[in-house]
C-alpha cells in the first residue's frame, strides 16, 4: 500500500474512532458502510469528471467533508 494510501486510511479510521468515542450511539457497521459508500460515490464522481482533477485533490475534498461535515447556515 502506498504511503499516501496509508495516510488516507489513517485519517478515515481516525474519524471512525472519533465517532466511536464521542458518546454517540452509532453502530460501527453503519459508520463503516457510510464511509465506504461515500468513498465509492466520490470515485464515481471523479470518474464522471474524466479524472481531470488530481487524485490528491479529490481525496482532500473527501476528507474535508468527512472530517468537517456539511454545515447548513
Amino acid at each position: 500500500m502506498p504511503n499516501s494510501s496509508i495516510k488516507l486510511y489513517g485519517r478515515i479510521y481516525g474519524q471512525k474512532a472519533a465517532v466511536a468515542h464521542s458518546g454517540l450511539d452509532i453502530p460501527a457497521s453503519y459508520l463503516e458502510d457510510y464511509l465506504a459508500g461515500s468513498f465509492s460515490d466520490t470515485v464515481q464522481w471523479w470518474a464522471a469528471q474524466k479524472m481531470e482533477i488530481p487524485p490528491e485533490t479529490v481525496a482532500g475534498y473527501f476528507l474535508t467533508v468527512i472530517e468537517n461535515g456539511i454545515v447548513h447556515r
